[in-house]
């Protein structure tokens, strides 16, 4: 499914963006496909949300 996209200019330290482009090859080693930039960022951000959410799923049960 596609979303709506929104365009900004970012600047980001040299070490960041270093991440970023380790994270982009490595995903095209395994896909065999090129990234952009702006897709590796989408999906850096979606694996840090999914594993905020299995923390609190992991803390709600420890409560328990």
């Amino acid at each position: 499914m596609h979303q709506p996209k929104v365009y900004r200019q970012l600047a980001f330290p040299v070490p960041v963006f270093d991440r970023i482009k380790e994270v982009q090859r490595q995903q095209a080693a395994l896909s065999g496909q090129h990234m952009t930039i702006a897709q590796v960022v989408g999906h850096i951000v979606q694996a840090h949300q999914r594993q905020e959410c299995q923390e609190r799923v992991t803390r709600a049960a420890l409560l328990r």
